[in-house]
């Protein structure tokens, strides 16, 4: 025997072109033994009843017609939370306040797609339904705080780097956008695994927060249905950083301490050889100085230009020694840079800006520092050896 909700179910599937309109079911059907009896069933749990004849509310009893008599039957008030007939899955998850986003009603029926909840789901509609209510599931189990919020079925909070709010609610629109089923029971078996469980939840909620943080509240759970692909992929990258010691955050640390580092041994090494190599033309311009156009300081002169020429080997040699220092220190950068690329890529995406900058900046040094420095040294020694003819009057020739 028929339960009073299956009897409206039936009556449903009996009728032509049934519908909700606001909290009352319309029926048209036609009397027969059947219809009585389903009737009889549903006045029995105490639902509001009308009963209509040829557009015509009746008081008399449907066992009375006559067989075949067409009527029209209203039930009111289809809006008791554990049993719901709804037009269609859009209509039924908007009602109920909010609540049927995240749960569905203990029993209900759906006349679009011809289902009721204790049979087996084939519409795709109600299958997507289904996949979103898994969802809200999966949410709930990285939850921090629950509390509830009008039109919604609650609203979950995360907890991590920033608190994340992600109310329980979507549009229908949404359904067919949603991953398969696998996919979500694979996000969730990855999360959720006895080795490094609390880790695996900690690090999902960095990457929802990552994801969710900047989408508008009410977007936020459609955005991670539709997602969950996505950050499945994320999710899988960052504890692999994590797995192999190298988490971003741990990653990010490390290497703007390294950055420090690099920072300190190029301007150290810069800083250095700018201030042995300023006296080189403090040095040639005093030697300039001592020369002297008189008979008997050739010698003089001459030892001179010897003293600024091996000024000139001196700087040449600070030079090449700091090219080859930062040269080393651009070596050791290229050796962090291979290592994030292979064994933590995403994490170097992250920090890609940071390294680039690095490396223009050893450019720098490497290059443009050293040729302005042998420029101005060339210069004072062009100065050294017009300054030697001069007051000498050639240039002596080798021996």
């Amino acid at each position: 025997m028929s339960t009073p909700f299956e009897s409206i179910v039936l009556l449903c599937r009996l009728s032509d072109n049934p519908r909700v309109a606001g909290t009352d079911l319309i029926l048209k059907f036609k009397k027969t033994t059947q219809s009585v009896s389903l009737l009889n069933s549903v006045d029995s749990d105490g639902w509001v009843t009308t009963l209509r004849v040829q557009d015509q509310e009746t008081t008399k009893q449907l066992h009375s017609l006559e067989n075949d008599t067409p009527v029209e039957l209203i039930i009111s008030g289809m809006a008791r939370p554990e049993q719901v007939v709804a037009n269609n899955i859009s209509t039924m998850i908007r009602a109920g306040q909010g609540k049927f986003y995240g749960k569905q009603p203990e029993n209900y029926f759906l006349i679009d797609e011809n289902y009721a909840s204790w049979e087996d789901a084939v519409h795709e509609d109600v299958l997507a339904y289904r996949r979103a209510l898994k969802a809200v599931a999966l949410l709930n189990r990285l939850e921090d705080v629950t509390r509830s919020r009008a039109g919604t079925s609650g609203e979950i909070i995360l907890l991590s780097s920033r608190k994340l709010v992600v109310p329980i609610v979507y549009d229908s629109t949404v359904l067919h956008r949603i991953p398969s089923q696998s996919e979500i029971d694979d996000f969730e078996e990855d999360i959720f695994r006895d080795e490094h469980r609390d880790t695996r939840k900690s690090i999902v909620k960095r990457v929802l927060v990552r994801f969710l943080d900047s989408i508008p509240e009410n977007e936020r759970f459609s955005d991670f249905m539709v997602r969950i692909p996505e950050l499945r992929q994320a999710f899988l990258a960052d504890f692999d950083i994590y797995s192999s010691g190298f988490s971003f955050d741990k990653a990010r640390e490390e290497f703007e301490r390294k950055k420090l580092d690099f920072v300190v041994k190029i301007n150290s090494c810069s800083t250095d050889v700018m201030n042995k190599l300023i006296a080189i033309p403090v040095g040639q311009a005093l030697l300039v100085s001592q020369m002297k156009k008189e008979v008997g300081f050739e010698l003089v002169n001459i030892a001179l230009l010897v003293g600024s020429l091996v000024f000139v080997i001196i700087a040449g040699i600070l030079i090449v020694n700091q090219v080859r220092t930062l040269t080393h220190i651009q070596e050791e950068l290229n050796a962090e840079k291979k290592i994030l690329q292979e064994r933590a890529r995403p994490t170097y995406d992250k920090l890609r800006g940071l390294i680039d900058s690095l490396q223009a900046k050893l450019r720098h040094h490497i290059v443009w520092v050293p040729v302005g420095l042998s420029l101005l040294i060339l210069i004072t020694t062009a100065m050294t050896v017009i300054a030697f003819i001069k007051f000498t009057g050639t240039i002596p020739a080798p021996p």
